[in-house]
């Protein structure tokens, strides 16, 4: 059976990196995905360490693409990078884990199921 697929945003990615939990990851009920431009443009932690810790990443196709620039009409606040996580979260019909006020509100606005890093550290650590 299929993992239900959880979208980060970049500030879920570097706690989770500066907390010293993505190794933990692995176990999780979850797909952890990243969008492709969140993991090649990751310095801290680099991309490729997110990959190593079994996240998952998604391309953004060109219908994916041309709504970023809707999005960003709307929802000014949110890095383009973090939108591309919340377009994805809606094409996929996934939830979205962002530790972005301004992008919780805007998947709230837009039907998204999220949640922020305090869910997100619970559900890995426990506590």
């Amino acid at each position: 059976m299929r993992k239900k697929q959880l979208i980060l945003d970049t500030t879920i990615c570097i706690d989770l990196f500066n907390g010293r939990i993505l190794e933990k990851v692995k176990d999780l009920p979850y797909e952890l995905t990243v969008p492709d431009v969140i993991a090649e443009e990751l310095i801290i932690p680099p991309g490729n360490h997110l990959i190593k810790a079994g996240f998952s990443t998604l391309g953004s196709q060109g219908e994916v693409i041309e709504q970023i620039s809707a999005l960003r009409e709307r929802y000014p606040k949110p890095s383009t990078n973090d939108l591309f996580s919340l377009m994805l979260a809606k094409v996929h019909s996934s939830i979205l884990a962002t530790g972005d006020d301004a992008l919780r509100r805007a998947a709230k606005n837009e039907g998204i199921p999220v949640h922020g890093v305090l869910w997100t550290n619970w559900y890995i650590t426990g506590f």
